[in-house]
């Protein structure tokens, strides 16, 4: 449970609370799904289209360095300077074990 303090709030209305940060050191990681390009496991062939483009996405690889683990919540990436760089809900993960999660 996390203390807030006095919080008044009209009726029907939202809010957002800020209830931990911390700074991670991050790896840029990208990714492509290509699936069987070749059709090569069912038909023995080369399929080569050099027009046929793929989705590549950026993800950011952080490994759980706190004392604590991270529980399933939004997260909110920012840079140095404050501005935001992602936005993504992240699993469970214990403390040492890596995640990753794409960039929005």
């Amino acid at each position: 449970m996390y203390k807030m303090g006095k919080v008044s709030l009209t009726e029907k209305s939202k809010t957002g609370f800020q209830i931990f940060s911390v700074k991670l050191p991050y790896k840029d990681v990208y990714e492509v799904n290509l699936g069987d390009m070749a059709s090569y496991a069912y038909y023995g062939y080369l399929n080569i289209d050099p027009e046929k483009r793929f989705d590549v996405y950026h993800s950011y690889l952080i490994t759980n360095s706190t004392s604590y683990p991270f529980t399933t919540a939004p997260v909110f990436v920012l840079n140095e300077q404050m501005q935001p760089l992602a936005q993504h809900q992240i699993k469970y993960t214990l403390v040492g074990k890596r995640l990753k999660f794409k960039v929005s």
